[in-house]
């Protein structure tokens, strides 16, 4: 029985190694939770605004960000980026600029800085709930 206990420890020995050649699995678990960042407009006496066109543009490059087609209507949030853009904002700063418009005017502008981990696109900086007023 001893034998067959030091054979068996000799082959789990031999089997492990220490080359330096391997590459390491990248350990980061992410959950399944797919967020989206959004904002949320409203009017002073609390009911959401209704934006008759939108869209967001990325300040660095000038494109026009296409985003699934969520607009808002029942409840005054809007749809800025989501997790489908992780691997683009990876480890950086990305500047995105929300434009809302109701008729030919213009009622909100705002600048937003995202940022992505492995797992998630996240907001550095800007409101996520803006008060339009009523004119």
């Amino acid at each position: 029985m001893k034998n067959v206990l030091i054979l068996a420890l000799m082959f789990l020995l031999c089997g492990c190694h220490t080359d330096k050649d391997v590459t390491e699995v990248d350990s980061t678990v992410c959950d399944d939770r797919f967020d989206i960042q959004a904002v949320f407009l409203h009017y002073s006496d609390g009911t959401p605004v209704i934006l008759t066109e939108y869209k967001i543009i990325n300040t660095q490059t000038g494109e026009n960000i296409e985003l699934r087609k969520y607009t808002g209507i029942e409840n005054g949030n809007y749809w800025i980026t989501d997790d489908g853009f992780k691997d683009d904002f990876f480890e950086k700063e990305v500047e995105l600029e929300f434009i809302g418009r109701i008729g030919n005017e213009i009622v909100v502008k705002e600048r937003y800085l995202f940022s992505a981990s492995e797992c998630h696109v996240y907001l550095l900086k800007g409101n996520k709930e803006i008060l339009i007023n009523k004119d």
